[in-house]
């Protein structure tokens, strides 16, 4: 789903205008990202939070030369799930606390 069709969504359920829902939705959308950008979570209980990652300036090539070059670090968004939100998808399990798969019959890996 698209954000038009989770407005439209919204909208339906609650009796308000496209317009409204898309404002609403806007300024939630504006309030994550200014707090992200003071590199600040942002938490929703039983969803999940938004937060920023450093990443560590690292070398690489450069790719028409091959010439090692020192990459500047960088801030990611990352989103974490709540524990609840992973149960409501997995059936009542928490994908992170389930037993490793086993292995299929000659795999040596």
């Amino acid at each position: 789903m698209d954000a038009k069709g989770l407005i439209q969504q919204i909208a339906r359920k609650r009796n308000l205008s496209i317009a409204q829902v898309t404002e609403i939705v806007q300024d939630l959308l504006d309030g994550v990202e200014d707090c992200l950008s003071r590199h600040e979570p942002v938490i929703l209980p039983e969803f999940g939070q938004f937060a920023v990652k450093k990443v560590p300036p690292w070398l690489g090539r450069h790719p028409q030369t091959g010439e090692m070059m020192k990459l500047p670090g960088k801030n990611v968004p990352f989103f974490k799930s709540d524990s609840e939100l992973r149960k409501r998808l997995n059936g009542g399990r928490d994908w992170q606390n389930m037993p490793p798969m086993p292995r299929p019959p000659g795999d040596e890996s």
